[in-house]
């Protein structure tokens, strides 16, 4: 109140802002419409992750956690694998996706999803501490949780806490969950026996 009395700040449509800066109110509320789009194009394809064998949990990151992205943005996600079945789960992941024309690459971008990091489940600490990696961590949302669970992954870097002014919870953003699809446990575990044993390892 006092910096508004100063003429410092000013309060437009419920947003805060600096003084000669209010154009960024309306700049913020199209932004945070255009994320929502894009929230339903990747709840759309993204549930198609949970049928893929091996993956344990699939994490939302990048700009369209911040509600910050711009019409051509891409959808990046976080994947939890398997320990052991990293690197065919990231296949298989990758190939259903472009099967349906949905992976980023090239100069195909716009509502794309990009396969921007993989982690197993004995493997959920992030090894570089820095603010930028707490920042970009601490705001992960969860779309699909199976035998890996957000908690599980902030509790394994609680280093995020001491780059913050609070340790990040889980559990704060449920609205953008995803239940698993219908018959999705079923193709996983199918998938999981095919690809288990000596033909599984060869795989890998």
């Amino acid at each position: 109140e006092e910096l508004e009395q100063e003429e410092r700040l000013r309060c437009r449509n419920g947003f805060w802002c600096l003084v000669g800066h209010e154009h960024l109110v309306a700049e913020r509320i199209e932004k945070h419409k255009l994320a929502e789009t894009k929230w339903r194009v990747l709840q759309r394809w993204g549930r198609m992750l949970a049928y893929v064998p091996f993956v344990r949990a699939v994490f939302v990151s990048g700009s369209l956690v911040f509600h910050n992205t711009h019409e051509g943005s891409d959808l990046d996600v976080l994947i939890i694998t398997k320990y052991g079945r990293i690197w065919t789960a990231r296949v298989l992941a990758i190939g259903l996706l472009g099967l349906f024309g949905r992976r980023r690459h090239g100069a195909k971008i716009k509502n794309r999803i990009c396969f921007n990091h993989f982690l197993t489940a004995q493997s959920l600490r992030i090894p570089h501490p820095s603010l930028y990696n707490a920042v970009t961590y601490s705001r992960l949302i969860p779309l699909f949780e199976l035998g890996v669970t957000h908690a599980a992954f902030l509790a394994a870097n609680h280093w995020i806490g001491e780059y913050l002014c609070r340790q990040p919870t889980a559990g704060l953003v449920s609205g953008k969950a995803l239940r698993w699809p219908f018959g999705s446990a079923a193709v996983q575990r199918a998938g999981e026996w095919l690809l288990k044993g000596w033909f599984g390892n060869q795989l890998e």
